[in-house]
């Protein structure tokens, strides 16, 4: 049996399908998903430090289209350098990198057809998508599940920003 505190370095991944040009939830330039890239990529793969501004931005009433106020408290209350995160990766090159790449990773763990939000796959399972995509969903998957490699499983939590 495996509890929730194995899976505490879980990966966060946006979900951004569709190859050269993705497609976002909600919205059309995928400026929400591309701010959050930006923001995971300066706190590393670390979820603990993930965590607090995911959970800001979703706490958040997110406007339809792109508004820098929002990620910016989040970003700093996260600890975070907003001008780095905006100026040096979002308005950059570096944020079309994060999301292209993100984008591949989604076609090549998910492929090409419509998915519910958020998807969660457990060591390469899909466990849940969707309204029925709950912590305890997740836990109950990983507690009766045996473990496909020893140590931490892999967890991919694959969401839109909106």
């Amino acid at each position: 049996m495996r509890e929730r505190s194995d899976v505490a370095n879980f990966v966060v991944s946006a979900a951004v399908p569709e190859g050269d040009t993705p497609i976002c939830a909600d919205e059309t330039s995928c400026d929400w998903e591309r701010i959050t890239l930006c923001a995971f990529d300066r706190l590393g793969v670390n979820t603990t430090a993930r965590l607090p501004f995911l959970t800001c931005m979703d706490k958040a009433n997110l406007p339809l289209f792109f508004d820098a106020s929002v990620p910016e408290v989040c970003a700093k209350d996260s600890g975070l350098d907003w001008d780095d995160i905006y100026e040096k990766c979002f308005q950059t090159h570096e944020g079309d990198a994060l999301l292209k790449s993100a984008a591949k990773e989604v076609v090549a763990k998910l492929g090409t057809k419509s998915f519910f939000l958020p998807l969660v796959q457990v060591d390469g399972s899909t466990v849940c998508a969707g309204k029925n995509c709950t912590f305890d969903a997740i836990d109950a998957h990983i507690a009766s599940s045996p473990p496909a490699s020893e140590g931490t499983p892999s967890v991919k939590y694959y969401f839109a920003s909106k």
